[in-house]
């Protein structure tokens, strides 16, 4: 029976890795969206910028004559529809940031320090060391939980001998 308690507790260590492993991996999923949406805002930040001197300048060609209303309507819907993506962009960075703040075990006021701007999107390195599939097959926490499992609950069979 003793070894039979052992494979039960090696299949629960296996389970509580398999959730560390599951925490971890939203946590940098979580993380990386939250600093791709900053990104994004900054960079439709800077076409609202770049398309409201696009408006000045087809206004003024408007007023001088060189160019129909039509152009300076087009540029000012095409200027309002990228300050809208503003607004659509920070409500799900907003969403990302409380998701991460969530699976911390934060208020989500408590990261702002850690989520400022002007961090750039982390890269993943370029030569990741996988091993053999069989070694990874062995590490993946349900393997890991079921094959313990397995051996405890073929001990726990009665025997036909």
């Amino acid at each position: 029976m003793d070894r039979n308690a052992d494979q039960i507790l090696d299949a629960s260590v296996a389970d509580y890795d398999g959730a560390v492993l599951t925490l971890v991996s939203q946590v940098a999923q979580n993380y990386i969206l939250v600093r791709t949406f900053q990104e994004r805002i900054e960079v439709t930040r800077e076409n609202v910028r770049l398309q409201a001197e696009s408006l000045r300048i087809a206004q003024a060609k408007f007023d001088a004559g060189d160019v129909s209303e039509l152009d300076v309507d087009q540029a000012e819907t095409l200027l309002y529809n990228t300050k809208a993506t503003v607004s659509a962009l920070e409500t799900s960075l907003q969403q990302f940031k409380n998701a991460l703040a969530i699976l911390l075990g934060k208020p989500p006021h408590h990261l702002n320090y850690l989520l400022t701007s002007g961090v750039d999107i982390p890269a993943a390195p370029a030569d990741v060391a996988l091993g053999m599939p069989q070694d990874l097959l062995r590490r993946r926490p349900d393997v890991r939980s079921a094959v313990p499992a397995r051996v405890a609950a073929v001990r726990a069979t009665p025997s036909t001998k």
